[in-house]
């Protein structure tokens, strides 16, 4: 059986709209072929530190590109992605890695205050913190990016929801259905 579900989603989505925008945030624009590609480079090393099918992913953060990328490159090798609500505490987030038995963690660095005591005494054995505030000085640090001395946050990412395939959007929907049945 060959695979058609999430983990092509990415690729066949490049072949298709090859040249169009998938990502967008504050002015910038990550095409299909870069996004493809750093989901591949993020599904590659974590098939170098040992996940494969079946495994679990998880990721605590805001909504940000590496989401979408762990999301993707977890289909990609088959592993089971586990997101993270942010708003839980340290206890209820080492609950949570523990009863999923996730053994990679991906983090923001702007949670990490939960990351790093919610990850102690789990299966985790390797975390993986992504830059979604930009630094100070960088060329996203404008008025209009947002920045922590303001009190703004950074402005979120997002997928092109009118290119996201109906049958996505619907095993969405009925995973969270099954979940609460």
């Amino acid at each position: 059986m060959h695979n058609q579900g999430v983990g092509t989603w990415i690729h066949r989505r490049r072949e298709k709209s090859a040249g169009k925008v998938a990502l967008v945030s504050s002015g910038k624009e990550l095409r299909y072929e870069e996004f493809a590609a750093r989901v591949d480079r993020l599904a590659n090393a974590f098939a170098g530190w040992g996940i494969a099918k079946g495994d679990r992913v998880a990721y605590l953060g805001e909504n940000h590109a590496a989401f979408l990328e762990t999301f993707f490159a977890c289909g990609t090798l088959g592993a089971i992605f586990v997101p993270l609500n942010t708003r839980l505490a340290a206890p209820e987030i080492e609950f949570a890695l523990e009863n999923s038995g996730s053994r990679i963690l991906v983090n923001a660095r702007s949670v990490e205050g939960l990351a790093v005591p919610g990850s102690r005494g789990t299966q985790v054995e390797r975390r993986l913190v992504v830059e979604d505030v930009p630094a100070a000085g960088s060329a996203d640090d404008s008025p209009a990016a947002g920045n922590a001395e303001d009190g703004q946050a950074p402005p979120s990412y997002f997928l092109k929801t009118r290119l996201l395939p109906q049958t996505i959007r619907t095993w969405m929907w009925r995973c969270r259905w099954r979940i609460r049945r």
